[in-house]
């Protein structure tokens, strides 16, 4: 009887080894696919960040653009706006002095 229980414990001990193993190579496999799941996702933010990067300078080039023409075809208003923008700065300034 000893020996049936001494063959049993072996038995559970190689079971549960193997059980280990097991689960070791699976939580391996699952931390693998997530590092891939985690990469995918980041290279694809990068390349979303890069495109409103690129839509953003863009956008700015073509208002850049659009206020030099203004800017060259009414010269005058051009002046006109930034004096007054400069009073109102002043005036603000000034104001906080008080």
């Amino acid at each position: 009887m000893a020996d049936n229980m001494a063959d049993m414990g072996a038995r559970m001990g190689e079971r549960a080894d193997e059980m280990k193993n097991q689960a070791s190579t699976a939580v391996s496999e699952y931390a693998g696919k997530a590092k891939e799941y985690a990469s995918q996702y980041a290279d694809k933010a990068k390349e979303y960040a890069q495109q409103g990067y690129d839509m953003s300078a863009e956008k700015s080039k073509q208002l850049r653009d659009t206020t030099q023409g203004y800017i060259e075809e009414n010269p005058w208003y051009a002046i006109g706006i930034a004096l007054g923008v400069g009073v109102l700065v002043g005036l603000v300034l000034r104001g906080s002095r008080d």
